[in-house]
């Protein structure tokens, strides 16, 4: 062993017990089996100053960080500025707020690439030990992918957030790509995004945090820009306050400058605070995102009314309900507010004529959606018709008051069935991404204008349900999604006939034939023909469109 080689060993082992005595030093400032607070243990003035700002006035500003995302941002914030005595306490902290081992973990895991392995080595350490202390088992095993999946699933994970052309460059391989690229794509995203614990909507808002208490800009902005995809900039600004204990003034300054920037090249929209200046503006989303109360009330003009005590069991969350015509009209009209998050659940308004519900929205930023179709955008004013005989579901946004009128079309035998909730896991899924960018409005007659639009009706048929499953797994599969996704698609949805349950009509519409054809030459159709043969599904198409039949072409992708 030559003298270079005994050296290096030696740094090592003396680089290794510094390393375990500062680790020491840490854990013994914090008395985590008793669960005593250390850090200013000699300094109870500058405690109270740091308690009362950490606890009281961030949170008072923050309303739409909710307690589990707030504990999450503190733990990655103490992770990447290297507070073990804080970091063990919020630890603790947590655990009595209902955050999960595996979250609190995982969250320490989602900082190690973007601060490095050292700091998380360290962080990790003070997390087990406190579990330890406190008796508490975590689940192991918590990694998706192997060796051979991490690239490409990694590549989906950063193509969800920044775009397909990461997942394009990964179908090339390992040995084609750029080096970077290929360890953004399989390590950062494959080895932390996809894992067990904590969803992909949660990592991304964790990792803008990161970036925040370490000031890295240009990441930052990028990072930003993928939330303004997942959440509004309003929430975005509350969570970067929320960073503010742990990184200071100038770098949370920094951060809103870049917010600001990131949500003017994304659409959002700016409102200057109240008693603010105009370099100090307020950020709210391009929609009508409103979590404060009392500005809501001022927003809702027919009023929020009373509680909805009698539908209650039918809603997630608070309702209210306050009557716009009289009900002994014979045309009852009312105006229905949601708190944050809540929404009814799915139900279908049943007529055998006519018939259907008309929603108004009056206030705030809500959803509705039609079953198999994706989720739509209400903000004041705008309008939706729904037909009669169709399972739906209304509320508002997760951070957003919202109020609607709604009335019920004149039908014979009409009637109403409240059916199962919106699971709390497909509600958070939602994003603003996945809403089409109109509603559709009730309008005055507008000139009708040339429509080169082609408009395919596609009947399935097949036994004991498989056309129904063949729908189902098309949606599910994100088939149907990639399909909207496609330049020049107009309509793609899915309809049950009420009188013959082994048939589901697509209603397909795309721009011009050009737009068909380029679908056409897409890998889906491979997908689309074999789930067909799968589910043994016959077809008859119909085609709309002037003066035109169904080209050649096109029927060789029918099954007869």
């Amino acid at each position: 062993m030559n003298m270079q080689t005994k050296y290096r060993q030696s740094i090592m082992k003396k680089g290794i017990l510094m390393g375990i005595l500062g680790l020491s030093a840490m854990l013994a400032a914090c008395d985590c089996s008793k669960g005593e607070s250390k850090a200013f243990s000699q300094d109870a003035e500058m405690r109270s100053v740091m308690e009362n700002f950490i606890e009281g006035d961030v949170p008072s500003k923050a309303p739409l960080v909710k307690m589990r995302e707030a504990e999450l941002i503190r733990i990655v914030s103490l992770t990447v500025q290297q507070s073990g005595t804080l970091l063990a306490e919020e630890v603790a902290t947590a655990l009595t707020r209902g955050i999960t081992p595996e979250e609190i973990l995982e969250a320490v895991y989602q900082c190690a690439p973007y601060s490095g392995f050292p700091r998380v080595a360290d962080a990790v350490e003070i997390v087990h030990s406190v579990f330890k202390a406190k008796g508490v088992k975590v689940e192991e095993s918590r990694a998706t992918v192997n060796e051979e999946t991490r690239l490409q699933a990694g590549a989906e994970a950063q193509g969800k957030l920044f775009g397909p052309a990461f997942i394009e460059m990964a179908k090339a391989g390992k040995d084609a790509m750029p080096a970077i690229n290929y360890f953004l794509a399989s390590n950062c995203f494959g080895d932390y995004y996809t894992r067990k614990g904590l969803d992909l909507e949660t990592r991304e808002l964790l990792t803008m945090a990161m970036l925040v208490n370490l000031g890295t800009e240009p990441q930052l902005k990028a990072h930003i820009a993928a939330n303004l995809k997942i959440r509004s900039a309003e929430y975005i600004e509350q969570a970067i306050y929320t960073c503010l204990p742990y990184c200071g003034y100038p770098r949370t300054l920094n951060a809103l400058r870049l917010l600001k920037e990131a949500a003017a090249e994304n659409g959002a929209t700016l409102r200057q605070a109240q008693g603010g200046s105009a370099s100090s503006p307020t950020l709210i989303s391009k929609d009508n995102i409103v979590s404060d109360s009392a500005e809501f009330a001022k927003q809702n003009k027919f009023g929020i009314g009373e509680p909805n005590v009698k539908y209650a069991k039918y809603f997630i969350g608070n309702s209210y309900l306050k009557s716009v015509t009289d009900a002994k009209s014979g045309f009852p009209m009312a105006n229905v507010t949601f708190e944050p998050g809540c929404r009814n659940n799915w139900h279908i308004h049943h007529a055998k004529k006519g018939g259907g519900q008309v929603l108004i929205a009056t206030a705030g930023s809500g959803w509705y959606q039609i079953e198999g179709q994706a989720p739509v955008s209400m903000n004041p004013g705008d309008a939706v018709v729904i037909p009669a005989n169709v399972k739906h579901w209304h509320g508002a946004k997760k951070n957003s008051w919202f109020s609607h009128i709604a009335f019920e079309a004149p039908g014979e035998s009409t009637s109403n069935e409240w059916l199962e909730p919106v699971s709390d896991e497909a509600y958070a899924a939602i994003h603003e991404t996945d809403a089409p960018a109109k509603v559709t409005a009730l309008k005055s007659s507008e000139e009708p204008k040339a429509d080169k639009s082609i408009t395919v009706n596609i009947r399935y048929t097949g036994k004991n349900g498989a056309a129904r499953k063949f729908a189902e797994e098309m949606v599910a599969s994100g088939t149907v999604a990639k399909i909207r996704a496609e330049k020049g698609n107009l309509r793609y949805e899915y309809h049950i006939p009420m009188d013959d349950p082994e048939t589901v009509l697509l209603i397909d519409a795309w721009e011009n034939q050009a737009a068909i054809d380029a679908h056409h030459a897409t890998p889906m159709m491979k997908t689309i023909a074999a789930l067909r043969e799968k589910y043994n599904l016959t077809m008859t198409v119909e085609r709309y469109a002037p003066g035109s039949d169904i080209p050649e072409a096109d029927r060789k992708f029918i099954r007869k």
